[in-house]
């Protein structure tokens, strides 16, 4: 019990530790815009968009990691990007998906420590 209480501390540290590094795709200070998703939702492939800046400036991108929520089709999507760089984006929605690895992350490292207090008492 002890060991498997360890284990989940330290899978609840990478997984907070991943949701950190998902986060910082999308720095808070990049511009965002709405943009639409390119083809439908398919489970292993990359996730294309377009958008267009203030500035009347068309760009596409393709979203790094996997995108919850995403419609199975189409869509409208939030684009957050570099406003030096408009070439640089990715999906707004990144920071939040960040947040919930985040957030399961910690939980699940608190429960790990709570599996081994019990276990050593």
């Amino acid at each position: 019990m002890t060991i498997a209480a360890c284990m989940l501390v330290i899978v609840g540290g990478l997984v907070a530790f991943a949701g950190f590094r998902v986060r910082a795709l999308v720095p808070a200070h990049w511009t965002r815009v709405t943009g639409q998703w390119i083809g439908p939702s398919l489970r292993w492939s990359p996730s294309p968009y377009a958008y267009v800046t203030t500035e009347g400036v068309g760009h596409s991108g393709v979203a790094r990691v996997r995108v919850m929520f995403r419609p199975p089709t189409g869509g409208t999507c939030v684009v957050a990007y570099d406003p030096a760089d408009p070439s640089r984006s990715h999906p707004a929605q990144l920071r939040w998906n960040g947040g919930v690895l985040i957030a399961v992350g910690v939980v699940c490292a608190i429960a790990g420590s709570a599996f081994a207090v019990l276990a050593l008492a």
